[in-house]
């Protein structure tokens, strides 16, 4: 067992760049998933992605500059 397998990783930016990277190699590793980014249709890609290879992954719509999102 890997040492996310299992585990939830809460990416923030997770739509794109590093973010989507991030998400990617996670899930790969056995990672449940939340995409979250204010970039809502990129961000429904990516956890649509990541299930469609077999990974869970779920979007959330995600400002950091806003506290009250979190």
């Amino acid at each position: 067992m890997g040492r996310v397998e299992g585990k939830t990783a809460i990416i923030t930016g997770g739509a794109s760049g590093i973010g989507r990277a991030s998400c990617r190699l996670l899930a790969q590793e056995g990672a449940n998933i939340v995409v979250g980014d204010v970039a809502t249709d990129e961000g429904e890609a990516v956890a649509d992605e990541i299930r469609a290879a077999g990974g869970k992954a779920v979007f959330q719509r995600l400002d950091v500059r806003d506290e009250a999102s979190w």
